[in-house]
């Protein structure tokens, strides 16, 4: 399955890996600040 997805290489399927893991990683920090950010604001009201 995952030389499907990664053809290629170890290191490219590695290096891809990783950039998905970024993806991820930055998408629930993304989420956790505009989730801080309504409750912030919805406090001050």
């Amino acid at each position: 399955m995952w030389n499907k997805i990664f053809g290629g290489p170890s290191e490219v399927k590695y290096k891809n890996i990783l950039f998905f893991a970024e993806m991820i990683l930055f998408c629930v920090l993304f989420f956790k600040l505009i989730g801080w950010l309504i409750v912030v604001c919805g406090a001050k009201r």
